[in-house]
C-alpha cells in the first residue's frame, strides 16, 4: 500500500524551532530559585587571601571543561596540598600530575602555576578586597583589570570570580550563554575550541551587554540570570560548591 507523504512547510518548520528554542531557554519559577541559591551557594565565606586564591583556582579550572570534572580537578588540588601559591610554585611537577585529568591539562597547569605566582606579587587581591568593603563600586573596573592582568582568567574567568564575592554586573559568558545568545539570532560566535576559539575582548563585551538587557527584561541581575540559565542545563549540586570546599 502506496503512503502518503507529508511534507513541512518552511515556516511551519522555523515555528517549530523557534518553539524548541523557547522551551529549551524559558525559565520557570523554580530555575530563577536555583539560580538564585547557585548565585549564593557559590559565594565565598569568609573573604580573605586564601578562600581568594581557592576562588581563582576554582575559576581558572572552569575553562573549557565540565563542571564534574571541574570539581574533581579542584578537589584534588587540596587533596595533595597544592592549595596555596607557594606551594604550587614551588612543585610545578606535581601540579601538573595532579592536573593530568583535567581537559587541555599542560595548559591548565600552566595557568595555575602562572596565576600562583601572579598572586604572590599582585597587590590586586588587596584592592579587591576594599572593594568589597566599598559595596563593590568598582566592578567593571577590577574585572576588565583581573582579565587584562591575572594569568588564566580572561573576561569569562574575571566575571565568574567576582561572582564568587557577591558581585551582580559582570557574566561569565560560558559555552551555555554563548549557544543562549546564538539560539536567540544574535551575531555572537560559539566556540568549539577546534575551528572557532573563545571570544575576543570586543566579542565579549558585546555580548555582555545584550546580557544585561536581556536580565533587566527578566527583572533580575545579569549574575543571577546567568545562574539560573547555567543552573538549567548543568550538573551543578550544592554539595560541592566552592563554599565547602574552600573549607578542606
Amino acid at each position: 500500500m502506496r503512503q502518503e507523504k507529508f511534507h513541512i512547510s518552511k515556516e511551519h518548520a522555523a515555528g517549530m524551532r523557534t518553539a524548541a528554542i523557547k522551551k529549551k531557554w524559558e525559565l520557570t519559577p523554580y530555575d530563577i530559585r536555583r539560580g538564585k541559591n547557585i548565585h549564593k551557594n557559590e559565594q565565598v565565606s569568609p573573604v580573605n587571601k586564601e578562600t581568594m586564591f581557592h576562588a581563582g583556582l576554582y575559576c581558572i579550572l572552569s575553562a573549557s571543561e565540565i563542571y564534574t570534572k571541574q570539581m574533581r580537578a579542584y578537589n584534588d588540588l587540596f587533596r595533595y596540598g597544592l592549595d596555596k601559591p607557594e606551594i604550587i610554585v614551588n612543585d610545578k611537577s606535581g601540579l601538573e600530575y595532579v592536573l593530568r585529568i583535567a581537559r587541555f591539562p599542560n595548559q591548565k597547569s600552566s595557568r595555575v602555576y602562572n596565576f600562583a605566582v601572579w598572586w604572590l606579587e599582585s597587590n590586586l587581591p588587596d584592592k579587591l578586597i576594599e572593594d568589597i568593603a566599598h559595596d563593590r563600586k568598582d566592578e567593571i573596573e577590577i574585572r576588565n583589570e583581573l582579565a587584562k592582568d591575572c594569568p588564566g582568567l580572561s573576561y569569562k574567568g574575571a566575571s565568574l570570580y567576582l561572582g564568587k564575592f557577591g558581585y551582580q554586573q559582570v557574566v561569565p559568558l560560558d559555552i551555555w550563554m554563548l549557544r543562549f545568545l546564538h539560539d536567540l539570532g544574535y551575531d555572537i560566535p560559539v566556540p568549539d575550541y577546534k575551528t572557532v576559539s573563545g571570544l575576543q575582548k570586543g566579542e565579549y563585551l558585546k555580548g555582555e551587554k545584550i546580557f544585561r538587557k536581556l536580565a533587566k527584561k527578566q527583572n533580575l541581575t545579569p549574575m543571577v540570570y546567568q545562574c539560573a540559565l547555567w543552573g538549567k542545563h548543568s550538573a551543578w549540586e550544592e554539595k560541592v560548591s566552592i563554599r565547602c570546599l574552600s573549607e578542606f
